[in-house]
């Protein structure tokens, strides 16, 4: 375990080759849980200085977890705004499965913290969801049936001017989504199995300075599991700064994806440029099972460049896809997981801790459902889930510490950021912002 240490720009050249020799998970997101088997390795990846924040000239971050089971308890970075750094925060699980862990990464400079919560649950089929509680109640519960982004994560904004972020949706179900701001305003859309949809969402910048939270929920209509509903969160800096981190970022989309049926997925790479244009060079890592028809390629872009292609799995299991973008000074990653099958998979691992009817009951779902399509097995999915709870409760907390039954799924999925949404309109409120100046328009 590295106890204390401090890292310059050129230890963590070693550091960004062992990248590619194990395992990784997307970081810094907030309430991730990951399901993984005994006897292995995942990586939580810190991004320097892109999941902090702005800053310009060398600085010293320091990173710390309290993860028992990491390589990692307090280490420090030095770097500077045109060389973003990549440090892995690697978690080796026991040999005993059933178990679960939660902790916490801080990051901190400049007089500033940021902590990241994770859970770990330790089972056979892999999987990765957001939310709050026990880590195995959440990968049991929160399936991906449709897919949710927003672009940029962090968009600046001159004061009272107007700002706009794009949500990306995506599902292999037909689906009829209701979107709603934290401030209120609702619009309702249709998705089709696998085709894309891009939406602007925009809003005027308050006239004070600072950093302000935009927050979006999407909820399946008619749709009675926890996983009916997804949340997306950003960053709205209103002010003089500007984008400090290698002068670029990257979001790949769909970013957490699951197909009931083995079909090409089609994917959406974004590059967006935030100075003069320059060259860049963008290629996929994929593991074996997958086949793309991505060709990797160097371009010169301004402004903001969507690259699309398909990946197309051979295989029902879990997957993690990279995409790398390079510039002359800089290199970023964008992860992305694909699981095929993820309903059956979630079933498999909450059966572990049942037994009699329950087991019985999730058997013969999965021999009358498992070759059905997406769309034929919503329904059944969510009623077995709440036979199952009613006839032998299962040894995990759902997301907010109550029974599945009857939840609100806002609360299921962002129980903090809630609280945050409603301060935050306060705030805004005793600010003055002008609450008719938002809204969605379809692309």
């Amino acid at each position: 375990m590295i106890k204390e240490g401090l890292w310059g720009l050129g230890v963590l050249a070693f550091l960004a080759l062992a990248l590619f020799l194990m395992p990784s998970i997307q970081a810094l997101a907030n309430n991730q849980n990951l399901a993984m088997p005994p006897n292995s390795i995942r990586c939580v990846n810190a991004y320097i200085p892109d999941d902090w924040g702005e800053i310009t000239g060398k600085t010293i971050f320091t990173i710390t977890s309290d993860c028992g089971w990491c390589d990692l308890s307090r280490a420090r970075v030095t770097t500077d705004q045109d060389n973003p750094v990549v440090f892995p925060i690697c978690i080796a699980s026991p040999e005993r499965g059933n178990e679960t862990l939660s902790f916490k990464i801080g990051l901190e400079a400049l007089g500033k913290k940021l902590e990241f919560q994770y859970g770990v649950c330790i089972a056979s089929q892999e999987d990765l969801d957001s939310g709050s509680g026990n880590p195995c109640g959440v990968v049991n519960s929160m399936q991906d049936i449709f897919d949710f982004g927003i672009e940029p994560e962090r968009l600046y904004a001159n004061p009272g001017s107007q700002a706009s972020y794009t949500l990306f949706l995506q599902s292999q179900a037909s689906l009829t989504l209701e979107l709603t701001s934290m401030y209120g305003a609702k619009k309702r859309i249709e998705l089709q199995p696998n085709e894309p949809y891009m939406i602007d969402f925009e809003l005027t910048a308050p006239s004070q300075k600072g950093e302000y939270d935009v927050e979006i929920l999407a909820t399946i209509l008619n749709c009675n599991f926890p996983s009916c509903s997804k949340s997306v969160s950003a960053k709205l800096i209103a002010g003089d700064a500007k984008p400090s981190s290698g002068n670029f970022s990257i979001t790949l989309f769909p970013e957490n994806y699951n197909i009931e049926v083995m079909e090409p997925v089609l994917y959406t790479l974004r590059i967006r440029n935030f100075q003069e244009a320059k060259a860049y060079n963008a290629r996929l890592l994929l593991p074996q099972g997958l086949e793309t028809d991505f060709i990797p390629r160097t371009m010169t872009i301004s402004g903001v460049r969507d690259i699309t292609f398909n990946i197309t799995p051979s295989e029902e299991k879990y997957y993690e896809i990279t995409a790398e973008v390079e510039t002359a000074y800089a290199k970023k990653q964008a992860k992305a997981y694909l699981t095929v099958g993820e309903l059956e998979k979630d079933l498999e691992r909450m059966r572990e801790d049942l037994s009699g009817d329950a087991q019985n009951k999730i058997d013969r779902w999965i021999e009358n459902y498992g070759d059905a399509s997406y769309n034929d097995k919503m329904d059944s999915f969510g009623n077995l889930l709440n036979e199952v709870n009613q006839s032998q409760p299962w040894n995990w907390t759902p997301p907010n510490g109550e029974e599945p039954e009857g939840l609100n799924p806002l609360l299921i999925a962002i129980p903090v950021v809630a609280v945050i949404a409603i301060l935050l309109f306060y705030f805004y409120k005793s600010r003055r912002v002008e609450e008719e100046e938002y809204g969605f328009e379809k692309y």
